[in-house]
């Protein structure tokens, strides 16, 4: 597999606490990976898995700001 989506999907799966299939809702919810990377923490909360603290977990990541 090497298709744009599985791309994606890896990508975000690199991140610590993002399962597949957690990937896989965060692009379905926000389509691209550049709206996941500069969605706010509250949006990041409306994806089914994702609650306060890995929403502010990914954003730490995301900026550098640890």
């Amino acid at each position: 597999k090497g298709g744009l989506r599985d791309i994606q999907i890896r990508t975000l799966s690199g991140l610590p606490g993002i399962s597949n299939m957690l990937a896989d809702r965060l692009l379905s919810h926000f389509s691209t990976l550049e709206q996941v990377f500069i969605a706010s923490e509250d949006e990041l909360m409306e994806v089914d898995g994702i609650g306060k603290n890995k929403a502010k977990e990914i954003k730490a990541i995301l900026t550098g700001e640890i």
